[in-house]
Formats: C-alpha cells, structure tokens, sequence
C-alpha cells in the first residue's frame, strides 16, 4: 500500500497548489487548514493517492499531483460516488471544502488529478489559437477536450496525453485501486462495472463535477454517459461572447440532472449562463441568487452569487465558487458561506437513480 495513508486537514499546510484558475495555496490556506485540524468534530479523513501507484504507465511529470479521496465514516453512505475535477493548473488539494461537504452528505468522494495544463482558450500557451478577432476554433477546443477524456489523438494532437493518462482511465484504475487496498466495507467496487483488469466505471452511480475547465470536460461527459447528476462550477466556458461553442449540447444525461453555480462578477459569468441554457438547465427557473437562501430556490438548477472573495477582491470571482483559497468563510473560518449553495447542487437529500 505505498503512497497511500490517511491525512488529517492540517496536511494542507504542507501541499504546494499549483498556480492557474485557483492560485497556488497561500499561508492563509496554511491557516484554514490549521483551524480545520482543530475542529476535529468536522473533520473528514482523506486519502491521497498517487496518480502513478494505480497504474505505471500513467508517468508523465506534469500531471502527478495526488488525487484525493474523502469518506466521512460518520453518516449513512448513499452509495453514490462524487467525482470533482479541478480547473485549469489547479491541483485536488484546492477543493477540500467542497469535497468535504460532498462527504458529510453521503458521498464517496474523489477529487481527481488529470491532464489540466492543456490551454484551448486561445492564449499564448494555448494548443487552440484564437484568429484576429478573438475566436478561437471550435472544433479544436472539442478535440482537445476529447483527447483530455480518452487519450486518443485527434487533431491537433496534445503531446504526452496517451489513453493512460486521460481522465477515464485514471478514474477507472484509482477504483480498481481502492477495491483492492481499502477494506471491502468501504464499497469502492460499486463504481465499477466487472472485474480487473477489464473493470467499466458505473456511471449511473456517479456524480460528475468540476470547476472551470473540469467544469467543460464534467458536461462532455454528461453528454456521452448517462450519470447520476452533474455540478457545474462557472462552466462550461468555452465560445466566443456569449455564444457558447458548438459542442456545449445535451446529451445522455437529462436536464433535470444538471446543477450549477457562477459568479455575477466572473468575467465569462453570462457565456456560462447561456451554456446552461443550452443544456437545457434554465427550464428549471432562472437562474437565483445563493445569498437569498434555500427557500427562494424553488425548482431552478442554476444558482449565482456575488459574495466577496476571501481574497477581498472581485478580481478573483471565478475561483471563489468552490476553490479554498478564495471561497468565502463564516466568521469560524472552517464553514464556506456558499455551503448552502454547494449542498443544493449536491442534493442535501439522497434520490433513486432514474
């Protein structure tokens, strides 16, 4: 079992984050892990596999950070598994507020490492180049995006991401993982469909979630296998204005699954709502402010918030929906005020699969 323990929170003071949609963990990250140590009362344990130990052909140096994987011993389990994958540069250990309130709710839990350094925005250290009027080409974006799922080359080709390294892979060989080195009564199995090596995930039994980019890469994958739900978090947000590109369309998992959460100052806030229009999310209700609470929910599937960052500065809006860094907190400094918010999205009550 090497590269595999159980961790308390205050491991979080000792993780270096990765700089990109998140940032890299601050000393003010240092301190909200300390305070969550001390709140052992609160406190999910975590496990933090490396990528590289559930499968030696998954090598390359870019995308080794730990995945991390939560289960609350405490509640009933739901026997549903929460699967988040972070954004762009960003690392799992980013997202352990929300993989905790996952976790408290009944969910398995992973937060997943996967090939995120991948650039399609059209920036300089893009492999999608935008033209001169700032668009950058759709089919490009899809392929890529792909290409970060399975493995396969598509053009243009992404140098390194081979089938073992993509994101269905990593997921499918870190459970056949935990079915072997975790104890039977944790019930990793259940998200596997057969037996290793020739294991299938279970999607069925599967929440897919992500921020940002893993945000684009969780509703691709909505589109092509029937999950359980899906949590968007400011995503997707590929397009141009607030088109969003071709491929940004419903697929195998309906509607009435799909939740997400945006900040009113992310600067690329309306190109995701309208993303979510097209998924066919705002049928639902418009989309409601988190800040007035639950009960004006109603029936919607599609949440903003424009509460401050931690950071005290809107500039860093986008991250603020789910990464520790710059989620806002109670005043305890261990309780994400957007923790209503999340637990919505999650389901805060278990339902059948449909």
């Amino acid at each position: 079992m090497q590269g595999i323990g159980w961790w308390s929170a205050a491991v979080l003071s000792a993780a270096v984050g990765v700089a990109g949609c998140g940032g890299a963990i601050s000393s003010t990250e240092v301190g909200r892990a300390n305070a969550l140590d001390e709140r052992g009362d609160t406190l999910v344990p975590l496990l933090r596999v490396r990528p590289q130990d559930t499968d030696g052909e998954i090598r390359d140096p870019r995308w080794q950070s730990e995945h991390h994987v939560w289960l609350d011993r405490t509640v009933e389990h739901r026997e549903k598994l929460f699967v988040h994958l972070p954004g762009q540069n960003n690392a799992p250990s980013q997202f352990s507020y929300l993989a905790r309130e996952a976790a408290q709710l009944g969910y398995h839990v992973i937060v997943l490492m996967y090939p995120n350094t991948v650039g399609v925005g059209g920036g300089a250290a893009s492999i999608c180049k935008a033209n001169k009027d700032g668009k950058v080409d759709e089919v490009c974006q899809e392929n890529v995006r792909l290409q970060v799922l399975d493995g396969q080359v598509r053009s243009p080709p992404v140098p390194g991401l081979t089938e073992a390294e993509g994101i269905y892979n990593r997921l499918t060989k870190l459970l056949v993982y935990l079915k072997y080195n975790r104890p039977e009564e944790e019930k990793w199995s259940k998200y596997l469909d057969g037996d290793a090596p020739d294991s299938k995930l279970n999607w069925k039994k599967i929440v897919i979630s992500g921020f940002s980019y893993g945000g684009s890469e969780a509703a691709l994958i909505a589109q092509f296998h029937r999950v359980h739900r899906v949590t968007l978090f400011a995503a997707p947000r590929d397009g141009f204005g607030v088109v969003p590109s071709a491929w940004v369309a419903p697929g195998k998992t309906r509607a009435n699954r799909y939740y997400g959460l945006v900040h009113d100052q992310d600067p690329l806030a309306k190109l995701t709502l309208a993303s979510w229009d097209k998924l066919g999310m705002s049928r639902f209700g418009e989309a409601i402010s988190e800040e007035l609470g639950a009960a004006a929910f109603g029936e919607t599937h599609m949440l903003r918030t424009n509460r401050l960052p931690s950071t005290g500065q809107f500039a860093n809006a986008h991250g603020s929906v789910c990464n520790d860094e710059l989620t806002p907190l109670e005043p305890d400094s261990t309780t994400p005020q957007l923790r209503t918010a999340w637990r919505y999205m999650l389901g805060a009550e278990a339902e059948e699969d449909e």
